[in-house]
């Protein structure tokens, strides 16, 4: 974003220093206008890439499959779970997930004491 900040300052400098020092054929005074059509297509470039970029801290959208792979591992880990079936995931916040998951846990427990376990770490990893 910093590189796209610089050329578009360093395009508007160089087409304001021709205009002013009258360079090129017709006296130069096209080349401010020139300039400023040049740092369109560095906006849109800045726009796209910071769209692509947070696209996924989007509320309601899914964590990145890594952050989905280490929920299934660390899931398991829990002493009542057997098994992970089925993860979902959703952002809240960049630092936020909610997971929904579709779980086994051991036969040898009640639902309310499976369930009642202690609560998952804040940070999986």
């Amino acid at each position: 974003m910093v590189l796209g900040a610089l050329v578009g300052t360093v395009l508007a400098f160089v087409g304001i220093y021709l205009t002013d020092h009258h360079t090129g054929p017709g006296g130069g005074a096209h080349r401010d206008g020139v300039a400023s059509i040049a740092i369109g297509p560095v906006l849109g470039v800045v726009a796209f890439v910071l769209a692509r970029f947070s696209r996924g801290l989007l509320p309601g959208e899914a964590a990145n499959p890594d952050a989905r792979e280490r929920i299934r591992k660390a899931m398991p880990k829990r002493p009542n779970v057997v098994e992970v079936i089925e993860p979902l995931t959703m952002h809240f916040a960049p630092g936020q997930i909610l997971i929904n998951a579709h779980v086994n846990f051991r036969d040898d427990r009640a639902t309310e004491r499976a369930v009642a376990g202690e609560p998952m770490p804040r940070h999986v990893g």
